[in-house]
């Protein structure tokens, strides 16, 4: 289940004067944006007065997607990331996926995207409040590869979703997905079975989605069932000059995920982004 954030807390007139700044396609977007960054800003002081009590188990994930209205090639999307962590400090590992010892190996919780071929920033939970120092630090100008660009907002969702494994099965469809490593991708090859390999994509699938769900902090119980619908595409994709396998696939599962989340490798560039499909 998706609904609207729950809290009814907004943002006084004036617009804050980082957002004044902040280029948007119109008055409307940007109001819309201080009242999403004005209720980032109380959630994060409200969570901070209960870190010395127990927080009961919670399957509600807040996620945020912004989309700019910028032109991206799917190659670019390494240099808008980039951008949004130059602007950053040095500390600030949810954009950057390093913390003070090296790689921070845990769920992106701030994802990288082209969503309908335009520059765009997607957010889950604690990486949904730290979007709000991103846009106090940030620079509109940004470089992508051999051009500039200015991030401009074209438009702005926020909601939270229900995020658990469920009796009813959705529908889904994940683009660009990447879903081997070096090993598991020597095993695909080596089946002569359409059906085996398709059964080899499904738990691989599934084992994407239980890793989805540790790193959002989600327990459960109950299996996950899946199934693969149709293999739309298959191609390969350059990763850091390697290429890789890619998928687009629809396929259904008794699991709630919001809209643009990402699964597999190398989520947090754009891949593996996922879609859901009406019933």
């Amino acid at each position: 289940m998706k609904t609207m954030w729950r809290s009814n807390v907004g943002i006084p007139a004036p617009v804050p004067s980082f957002l004044r700044k902040m280029p948007c396609k119109s008055n409307k977007i940007r109001r819309k944006f201080a009242l999403l960054c004005g209720k980032m800003l109380y959630l994060r002081n409200k969570t901070r007065q209960y870190t010395e009590h127990p927080i009961p188990y919670m399957p509600l994930i807040r996620h945020l997607t912004i989309v700019f209205d910028t032109p991206i090639h799917r190659a670019e999307i390494p240099f808008l990331r980039g951008a949004v962590i130059a602007s950053m400090p040095r500390d600030a590992s949810l954009f950057h996926g390093h913390d003070g010892e090296g790689l921070r190996y845990a769920y992106p919780l701030i994802q990288y995207k082209s969503i309908q071929r335009k520059a765009a920033l997607f957010s889950l939970g604690e990486g949904t409040e730290a979007l709000w120092d991103y846009f106090r630090n940030c620079t509109p100008q940004v470089r992508l590869g051999n051009r500039r660009a200015v991030l401009t907002v074209e438009h702005i969702e926020a909601a939270e979703t229900d995020v658990e494994v469920t009796e009813t099965m959705e529908s889904y469809r994940v683009e660009h997905w990447l879903p081997f490593n070096e090993d598991n991708f020597a095993r695909y090859e080596s089946e002569e079975s359409l059906v085996a390999r398709v059964q080899m994509l499904e738990r691989i699938l599934t084992g994407n989605i239980l890793s989805m769900l540790k790193g959002l902090g989600i327990r459960t119980e109950r299996q996950i069932e899946l199934q693969i619908v149709a293999v739309e595409r298959k191609g390969m994709e350059r990763y850091k000059s390697v290429g890789l396998m890619s998928f687009d696939i629809t396929f259904r599962c008794n699991v709630v995920m919001p809209a643009h989340i990402g699964l597999g490798r190398h989520v947090s560039t754009g891949f593996g982004t996922v879609s859901r499909l009406s019933r």
